[in-house]
Parts: C-alpha cells; sequence; structure tokens
C-alpha cells in the first residue's frame, strides 16, 4: 500500500464470519492523496466513556476526533472510516491472545510482545480485546490493514525523560509535537495525546522507522 513495507497483520480470525457495516461494504477507491492522509491513529477505549479518540491528517494539519459520553465507540470508528477510507488503522488495543490459547504453550496472561513492553496483559482488558479484534477483522474485511500500537511505549521511546507524559499535558504537547512532519492539534486530554501517537507510529511505519516487538504466532506491537 503506498510503497510501505509489507503490514503487519495482528488481528486473529474470529470463529464465524462477522457481518460488516453498511459504511464498509463499498470497495476501497484508488486515491492519490498524500500517504500521511491513508492511515489513522486511534486511542481505543470503553464502549460508551466517550474516551475513544482518532488522529487522522486533514489538509497538513492533524485533527482529533473523539467519541461522546453514551456513543458506541465501535460504530464511531467504523463510521469514520467508512467516510475516510484510510488504507491502514493503528490502534492501541490488543488485537490477539497469547499463543497458549492457540494450543502452542506458554503464558496464559501475556504475549511476548506485552512482556517486551511491559503492556497490560489482553486477559485483563477482558472486553475490549473482544471488541478490537472484532473491529479489526471487519476493517480486515474490507481491506483495511490493521495494526497493534502502544502510545505509552512509543512516548518513552521516542521523547526524553521528563517530558510531562501522563504527569503535564501542556509540556507534552510541546515537546511532542517537536516529533511532528505536520501541524499539531490542540489537545484537551490525554486520550487525543495518546491517539496522535498511534497517528505518529503509523507515521513511522510508513517510513520503515517502526520498531516491532512479538512474533507472528501471537501478534505483534509496533512504536
Amino acid at each position: 500500500m503506498f510503497g510501505l513495507r509489507p503490514p503487519v497483520y495482528v488481528a486473529q480470525k474470529m470463529g464465524e464470519s462477522l457481518e460488516r457495516s453498511k459504511v464498509l461494504q463499498r470497495p476501497m477507491p484508488e486515491t492519490k492523496a498524500n500517504p500521511e492522509s491513508s492511515f489513522v491513529g486511534i486511542d481505543f477505549g470503553a464502549k460508551a466513556a466517550g474516551t475513544t479518540c482518532l488522529c487522522w491528517l486533514q489538509a497538513g494539519q492533524l485533527k482529533v476526533y473523539q467519541s461522546q459520553k453514551g456513543q458506541d465507540a465501535d460504530a464511531f470508528v467504523l463510521s469514520f472510516v467508512g467516510q475516510h477510507q484510510p488504507r491502514q488503522v493503528f490502534i492501541d488495543a490488543p488485537l490477539s491472545l497469547p499463543a497458549v490459547y492457540g494450543g502452542a504453550g506458554g503464558s496464559y496472561f501475556y504475549r511476548a510482545c506485552d512482556v517486551a513492553l511491559g503492556a497490560m496483559s489482553p486477559m485483563f482488558l477482558g472486553g475490549l480485546t473482544a471488541r478490537a479484534m472484532q473491529l479489526a477483522y471487519n476493517l480486515q474485511q474490507a481491506g483495511v490493514a490493521v495494526h497493534e500500537v502502544y502510545p505509552a511505549a512509543a512516548a518513552k521511546h521516542l521523547l526524553p525523560e521528563g517530558s510531562g507524559y501522563k504527569t503535564n499535558l501542556p509540556q507534552f504537547a510541546t515537546a511532542l509535537s517537536r516529533l511532528l512532519p505536520c501541524v499539531p492539534p490542540p489537545l484537551a486530554n490525554w486520550h487525543q495525546a495518546d491517539s496522535v501517537l498511534a497517528w505518529l507510529t503509523g507515521y513511522r511505519h510508513s517510513r520503515g522507522l517502526a520498531i516491532v516487538h512479538g512474533h507472528q504466532a501471537e501478534g505483534f506491537i509496533l512504536i
């Protein structure tokens, strides 16, 4: 896609085929748009909490879109993708389970990528993991590549200590803006900040700079 390296598909196919949202049933159009406009970063939250945020490049400026409290976050994401037609999604949510559940042995709680990055267990997140896997499957069926990212690890890797991540939003926004190749969006909360970090991982992936943790048997996390 857009001359990128082969995408990493991390979501596992779920048992029976799931019905796709109508907004995703039309074919993906060919486009000559800027490659940075071909992907979206997502901070994925509880279904009705109003904490799911998307980051998207529009006219040279990053924009953030946040779900409203009580709104179905999954439908919010599907509607956005149906409208804007990104080719790739970079989402902060587990997209696979530990390999032991596929009969490969190992930990019942953590994947190799979780251990490497100190990420929370997909099993602890429960329903959010299931929702993310279902969402990824539906998006992939519509031709959208889906990648798992971890904004906290990206911030730790890319920014110096004391950048204010999760402690000082204005300070962090200033530090983050220095890493972005375009005009940054104003940030109202940490969910929006994490969606920008998810987008930044997508940008790094498009340049062949993203670091991949994990293995094919149970999934990858990109930072």
